[in-house]
Formats: structure tokens, sequence, C-alpha cells
């Protein structure tokens, strides 16, 4: 696969031509931009992400840990999330942390590496949320309220209301 120097030089600009041209960050004249992306197109060049992230300090991913993806109930969370995500641009990193405290710690620390922009999470450990705080990115927790929890977004369900209308609904 060709790289931004190689479309460069074949398109006969700048590799900061290039990168101009595929972010849309600056005005290039439509000649040179025509230029590259027919190059783009001929080689069949793709930027780097890994690199795009770094730079950007965004990957448009956003990270999710489940203690159980074999529970459909995180099954059909990790579908609804990935949906979601899909439609806005996102991409999801899904990670199975087997109800393990260091899993989920080192799954944390390799998302704050990918440069991830989100974590939505399913915890049952006080002293991940406590760790959870440390990230650089927003962070959700779902079903789960933990002692520790200050500024960290919160999903959950009423499960007691839920059991009251579902046993209305039953004796009817």
């Amino acid at each position: 696969m060709a790289s931004i120097r190689e479309v460069a030089k074949l398109a006969g600009v700048s590799p900061a031509t290039v990168s101009r041209v595929i972010n849309g960050t600056a005005n290039v004249d439509e000649e040179k931009r025509q230029r590259v992306l027919k190059v783009i197109d001929e080689t069949g060049f793709k930027p780097n992400e890994l690199a795009r992230a770094l730079f950007k300090q965004s990957s448009k991913i956003i990270g999710v840990i489940v203690p159980n993806i074999e529970n459909p109930f995180f099954n059909e969370l990790a579908k609804a999330i990935e949906e979601e995500a899909y439609e806005n641009g996102y991409k999801i990193l899904l990670c199975n942390s087997n109800n393990n405290e260091e899993k989920e710690l080192m799954n944390m620390q390799m998302l704050n590496q990918l440069k991830a922009d989100g974590l939505i999470m399913v915890t049952n450990s006080n002293n991940t949320v406590k760790r959870l705080e440390e990230n650089s990115f927003p962070v959700v927790l779902v079903d789960r309220q933990l002692s520790s929890m200050n500024e960290i977004a919160i999903v959950e369900s009423d499960n007691y209301k839920g059991g009251k209308i579902a046993t209305k609904r039953v004796v009817k």
C-alpha cells in the first residue's frame, strides 16, 4: 500500500498538501486537489488511522468493557452500542473482563493509549471506578451503582419498579 509520501511524489505535491486534501483542513488549489485524489484512487492509499488518532487525539473509537460476553444482556448492550456508534461515525472496541479487576484496568490503559474517545463499562469493582476518574476520556457506567463514584455518569434500570410492573402484568 502506498504511503502519504509516495502519493505526494506521484501527484507532484508535498505530503502536507496530501494531508490537507485528505483532512479538508485548508484550501488547496483545485488542480492539485484533483491530482492528489486521482493518485489516492489509483494507489488505493488509506490514511494510517493510528497516526491520525495520535495527531488528532481522537481515534473515533468507543471502548466497551463488559464482565461476561456470553451473558445475553451484555450481547444486546454491545449490539445497541455498536449500532449507535456506527450511526455517529464511531467504531467500538469490545473487551470481555470476566469480572477480573486487573483485566479491566489493563483494558482501560489500552483504550487510553489508543486515544479512545470514551468508555462504556459494566463493573462491580470500586477500585476500577476510582481509576476511571484518572482517564482522559468520558466514562459511562451501565447498570451498576458503586459507592466511590464522583463525576462518572451512570445509566441504570429500576429493577424494583420493573419487578412490580411485571408482577402486575402477570396477575391481571
